[in-house]
């Protein structure tokens, strides 16, 4: 017995079932469904969006068998959050490329690596760190800095590493050397700091507890600049300090 010979019978026998239905059915809450929609609306804003993230070129890890890299921390994918051409997105899994200066995101439905318009990076956060663009700032180049205090005094950094290449058995073998810059600020301008005198001379106010810290820490100051500066930043922007 075909299906449409069971239906039209079945309109012979019921035939207001439609109708009834409409009838009795209750009246529509307009609030209700708004609201139930509402996540609905979020996530399919939040796709559309998104296709203006991943539209950059897809971006090949180089260099994979190197024993040094030429990334933000390491070659292990990172959390992190963006703000990009005005729109906040993510959580996404992403890679700071420190030696091309790109950010790249992970696709989160294909898995593709994309690299972004490193014009339109505002602002991101990866792994707890927080990079913004400086623009028109005293002392600076236009570009993407890394904050690493930020009290009364503030200390970012210009995360950079170069490539180059070593010999081993006639085969060639990539090497990133982190040539990364330190700035803190001062008097309305951001300063860059290469040496120990490079600080003495910002803070001459502080020179004695400067100096008795770098004389009692493990590291040389080239050797771990950043870490240094770190600390020093702490200690001149303690209570009482003067700045």
């Amino acid at each position: 017995m075909s299906i449409l010979y069971i239906l039209f019978h079945l309109g012979f026998l019921f035939p207001n079932a439609h109708a009834t239905g409409r009838e009795h059915h209750p009246a529509r809450d307009k609030t209700a469904t708004d609201t139930l929609l509402r996540p609905q609306k979020l996530y399919s804003d939040a796709n559309y969006l998104s296709q203006y993230l991943f539209n950059g070129a897809r971006y090949h890890v180089y260099d994979r068998t190197a024993p040094t890299h030429q990334f933000f921390l390491g070659r292990d994918l990172l959390t992190g959050t963006i703000t990009y051409d005005g729109y906040d997105y993510g959580p996404y899994q992403m890679l700071y490329d420190i030696n091309l200066g790109l950010l790249i995101v992970k696709q989160p439905v294909n898995g593709f690596l994309v690299q972004l318009d490193s014009a339109k990076v505002e602002r991101f956060m990866l792994d707890g760190s927080n990079f913004a663009r400086f623009v028109n700032q005293p002392g600076l180049k236009n570009g993407i800095y890394h904050t690493l205090y930020e009290g009364k005094i503030k200390l970012i950094c210009r995360r950079k590493k170069t490539r180059t290449e070593k010999y081993e058995d006639s085969k060639a073998i990539a090497v990133y050397i982190d040539v990364s810059s330190y700035f803190l600020y001062k008097g309305g301008e951001y300063r860059r700091i290469k040496r120990k005198k490079d600080i003495y001379l910002l803070f001459p106010e502080h020179r004695k507890a400067i100096r008795s810290y770098l004389t009692s820490a493990s590291a040389p100051f080239k050797e771990n600049i950043g870490q240094h500066l770190l600390e020093i930043a702490k200690i001149i922007d303690q209570p009482g300090s003067g700045i």
